[in-house]
């Protein structure tokens, strides 16, 4: 579980689905805004099409266990991911990700 610390808000959510800057592949979308020094925030969606709610689940576990590896790298950012495909790796999903950290110049 993150801390509250670091999940965004519904609020968050929304503004970034609207306004946030937008990195898209084929497994997943990463939609972020870099912040000036605060707490980096995160959260995952994902949505019914995945599967049932064990495969749900598990993509957010997976998810957020890629967002606590990478965040040591990354500036301090809002970040919403939507998973749009499970690909049957976690290392092609890390590496989607950290491509659209990176392709939106959030990386340290």
């Amino acid at each position: 579980m993150i801390p509250r610390l670091h999940r965004l808000s519904r609020l968050e959510i929304q503004w970034l689905l609207r306004r946030g800057t937008r990195s898209q592949s084929e497994h997943v979308t990463v939609l972020a805004q870099p912040l000036p020094s605060a707490p980096s925030r995160f959260s995952a969606i994902v949505s019914r099409r995945m599967g049932g709610a064990v495969e749900r689940n598990r993509m957010k576990r997976v998810l957020r266990a890629i967002w606590a590896r990478g965040q040591a790298g990354w500036r301090p950012h809002r970040l919403v991911v939507i998973a749009r495909a499970w690909c049957g790796s976690t290392t092609i999903l890390e590496r989607e990700v950290g491509k659209g950290m990176t392709g939106m110049g959030l990386e340290c």
